[in-house]
């Protein structure tokens, strides 16, 4: 009995790892496909503040009286920061590829593509705070690991209290 506690406890070890696995797996997918939506926000917004330059140039170059060189610094100014964005959208996609190499056990050649490459909102009803709760109690394989291996070493107390107690033998 007190065997069989103990191999449960051990499959809801496992049970819990594989889910942990699942979640961080989970965790690196959005955090792909939210790197590629940085980038692709940022490539648009390199190309908005540069035909924006051009067209400020212009109307420089035209003696446009609405527009002046103080224009220009601001927008190169700005331009620096959409450069610095375009920069950490890449660095956060090269941080997240490196992460799911490491999780899927890729060598460095290996590229990771996912199937879906569009951060969409997920379809199913977000549950509300009790019904986590609910489920949680109900099916947290750490919960059970615990109650598995507090129900082993109850047996196994049990079974070395049986073998202190006193024998009594009738002759």
């Amino acid at each position: 009995l007190a065997l069989e506690a103990d191999l449960q406890q051990k499959s809801f070890e496992i049970e819990n790892s594989t889910l942990k696995k699942e979640v961080e797996l989970q965790s690196y997918y959005y955090n792909y496909l939210l790197a590629l939506e940085m980038k692709r926000i940022a490539a648009d917004a390199q190309k908005q503040v540069d035909k924006a330059y051009d067209q400020l140039e212009e109307a420089l170059d035209e003696d446009e009286p609405t527009v002046s060189q103080t224009d220009l610094l601001n927008l190169k100014a700005k331009m620096h920061t959409v450069k610095e964005g375009v920069i950490e959208a890449d660095l956060g996609m090269k941080r997240v590829q490196l992460a799911i190499r490491f999780a899927l056990g890729l060598q460095d050649g290996d590229t990771f593509a996912a199937e879906d490459t569009i951060l969409a909102m997920r379809p199913e009803p977000m549950p509300t705070e009790e019904q986590v709760r609910e489920w949680t109690i109900k099916h947290n394989p750490e919960l059970k690991q615990l109650e598995a291996g507090v129900r082993a070493r109850r047996l196994q107390m049990d079974l070395a209290e049986a073998k202190l107690a006193p024998e009594f033998f009738v002759m």
